[in-house]
């Protein structure tokens, strides 16, 4: 007595079974595969209807009648891979979509680096008028034809710099200990021949080492030191700052905090003069494999985090009140307002620049990077120097570790090399304007200081690199 008339029930003699849809003899209460289909009950997204049993994109359309599976707007006739909403299209036929595919047209040159990432049969366009290398005439544009033309890519000779693997080949030998550390002096680009960086940008120098952190200078901003990373996928170098040096700051209320910052508990307490500690993420991004020898150039990206990390003081006003209440009973006891007064968490920060900070409203485009490699120079000869250079000068100044005095050097033939311009006078350091200069043996110019009135003495400096004043 199962309540359903014989006339209705299957298994009119077992009460536990009423219906079987697949006519297998198996009552669908515990037949596994109530359709008959092959697929089991638990895996059949249609578990009555033996002409469906998956649904890839939840619908309710089963695949066999639904004309686009993974709902990724491209029919399945039309998709390569119509199970997978990711990908549609596989331009090389390996087997992998070009959404994931670090190189769709398969030449060995990764997509980000690719002008043409459709074509095989081109990757690079010099020039960029549109036609590629292998093709163009004219691969410079200088309006020298190739077959005449002694530099047809240009006057710097370009090199392959990756890897099989898409790391730069300075870089796994850095990884793999080959190298110590590897130097990176970064600057603008200019958009001029000479100089080929711009003048009037303190470089950023940046020592790799082979554990992913790094140590930087910066003539600007001082030290910092971070973790860096390499994306062969993207082609893109990642620094990211850990710690670097604070500076004194005062908060006005107009700027844009997180909520983290309490800017009203803040202006009660006489808007302190805080501690603080600016955080700086920069990448760097190829836009060729092939590479001068001694620099790269890279687009660059760079959003930064302050942090607070201590009240330094407070306002001059509350600093008189103070003066005036010492003698009283007690006083001193109170140790001022602290960073938990005005802060939801110390740990994190009350600016967040998510915008390039390399870009702005007259230049909204990511500006090239010219990566100096520090480790790698070429020799120049006297007559190649002889003139005036753009080269970052900083020399020890009294109350600082530097003072930046060099903008623009002039070498002669005499041997003397002068500061043309820069920020600070060298003369109210007691610090020479001019160097003696050489050529050493691998071909590097050595500057030795005259004679200094300051603690510093005479001061001797190699030049890292050549390309910092081509």
């Amino acid at each position: 007595s199962d309540g359903v008339g014989d006339n209705s029930d299957r298994f009119p003699e077992d009460p536990s079974e009423v219906i079987d849809s697949d006519g297998d003899g198996i009552g669908d209460n515990t037949d596994p595969d109530i359709d008959g289909d092959g697929v089991e009950n638990e895996s059949d997204a249609f578990p009555f209807d033996f002409t469906e049993s998956v649904d890839t994109d939840g619908d309710g359309i089963g695949n066999n009648s639904d004309p686009d599976d993974d709902d990724d707007g491209v029919p399945d006739f039309e998709d390569e891979f119509p199970l997978d909403r990711s990908v549609s299209v596989d331009s090389d036929g390996d087997g992998i979509g070009d959404a994931l595919d670090r190189d769709d047209d398969n030449d060995g040159i990764p997509d980000y680096a690719d002008a043409f990432p459709f074509d095989a049969s081109e990757s690079e366009d010099l020039d960029g008028d549109g036609v590629g290398n292998n093709a163009d005439e004219d691969d410079d544009g200088d309006g020298i034809a190739d077959a005449e033309d002694s530099t047809p890519l240009g006057d710097d000779e370009l090199i392959p710099i990756l890897g099989d693997d898409g790391i730069p080949l300075l870089l796994s030998s850095l990884l793999a200990g080959e190298r110590s550390s590897v130097t990176l002096i970064n600057t603008y680009a200019s958009l001029k021949e000479v100089p080929r960086v711009s003048v009037g940008h303190s470089p950023n120098i940046i020592k790799l080492l082979p554990d992913g952190t790094y140590a930087g200078q910066d003539s600007g901003d001082g030290y910092r030191f971070g973790v860096w990373r390499w994306d062969a996928d993207g082609g893109t170098l990642t620094l990211e700052d850990i710690t670097t040096e604070t500076y004194g700051y005062t908060v006005g209320s107009s700027e844009s905090f997180t909520d983290n910052f309490n800017v009203r508990v803040y202006e009660e307490l006489g808007q302190p003069e805080l501690e603080v500690e600016e955080l700086f993420t920069t990448v760097l991004s190829l836009d060729s494999t092939s590479q001068p020898a001694d620099h790269w150039l890279m687009r660059g990206e760079q959003s930064s985090e302050v942090y607070v990390r201590a009240i330094l003081g407070v306002s001059d006003t509350e600093s008189e009140q103070d003066e005036d209440h010492e003698s009283e009973e007690g006083y001193g006891d109170y140790e001022g307002p602290s960073l938990n007064d005005f802060l939801t968490d110390t740990a994190l920060p009350i600016f967040v620049n998510e915008a390039n900070l390399f870009t702005n409203e007259a230049n909204p485009e990511p500006p090239t990077i010219h990566v100096g490699l520090g480790d790698i120079f070429v020799p120049i000869t006297p007559e190649e120097l002889f003139g005036t250079w753009a080269i970052e000068i900083a020399l020890p100044k009294e109350g600082r570790d530097y003072g930046n005095y060099g903008r623009t050097v002039a070498f002669g033939s005499d041997g003397v090399a002068t500061m043309v311009s820069g920020r600070d006078d060298p003369s109210e350091e007691g610090l020479a304007r001019s160097f003696d200069w050489i050529i050493n043996d691998a071909g590097q110019v050595v500057l030795t200081s005259q004679e200094n009135e300051s603690s510093a003495g005479r001061i001797a400096m190699t030049l890292a690199q050549n390309v910092r004043y081509q």
